[in-house]
């Protein structure tokens, strides 16, 4: 009988500190997400850029491993959307596309969170000689873009494109974009004089968790 009261005793202090470890170990784990979400906000957040930029990458990375929660993670994405920075925009969102390829919960609340925030219209051109025009019209876009939505408009910048054009197309990636802005964007393209075309490509890319809500890209034909 006292033998089994001494295993029974021993058994029971066992488990005491199987339970004291495993408290220890999630207290820890808890303690080092905090520490790492606290790391993350404080260099993503920061006025400097370069400052800001390793944040996000940093972001990505803790994310990747699980050091930071989803919800920490897409608002950090969402604040670098918001940014008037191009490059910081681009590399939160490249890092966002490859993540979100993968991990479900994150590309939902990405999409969730993205919606909300300006519509993203990239210009390409496919001749320098049609910069200058490209540029007046991400200005008045921009500008003029909230009195026709009820979201900001960004442009994010002009990229040069070998791959001559004849015609300006605007391409949508979402049906009821395509019915709602993307016949907007049709309007104010003929308003400053350039006449262009409606390409729908929801059929491809309507299901994509790659591409936020409200991309749109402008392909430039010859503005001379």
């Amino acid at each position: 009988m006292d033998r089994l009261v001494s295993t029974v005793d021993i058994l029971f202090k066992v488990a005491l500190a199987l339970i004291a470890a495993y408290t220890s170990y999630q207290f820890g784990a808890f303690r080092q997400q905090n520490d790492d979400a606290k790391l993350v906000v404080d260099l993503a957040f920061a006025q400097e850029p370069r400052t800001a930029m390793a944040g996000v990458v940093l972001a990505g990375t803790y994310m990747k491993s699980g050091r930071i929660p989803p919800d920490l993670y897409t608002s950090i994405v969402a604040s670098a959307n918001s940014n008037g920075d191009p490059q910081l925009r681009d590399t939160a969102n490249n890092g966002a596309t490859e993540i979100a390829s993968s991990n479900r919960v994150v590309a939902k609340k990405l999409t969730q969170v993205l919606a909300t925030l300006p519509v993203r219209v990239y210009f390409q051109i496919s001749r320098e000689a049609d910069r200058a025009r490209a540029k007046q019209t991400e200005d008045l876009l921009q500008n003029h873009g909230p009195t026709f939505n009820s979201q900001s408009v960004v442009v994010p910048g002009i990229q040069f494109v070998k791959q001559a054009r004849t015609r300006t197309e605007v391409r949508c990636f979402k049906t009821a974009e395509c019915n709602d802005f993307g016949s907007k964007l049709v309007t104010f393209l003929a308003g400053v004089g350039i006449s262009s075309a409606l390409v729908d490509l929801s059929d491809r890319y309507g299901n994509s968790e790659s591409i936020r809500p409200y991309h749109f890209e402008i392909w430039f034909g010859p503005l001379s």
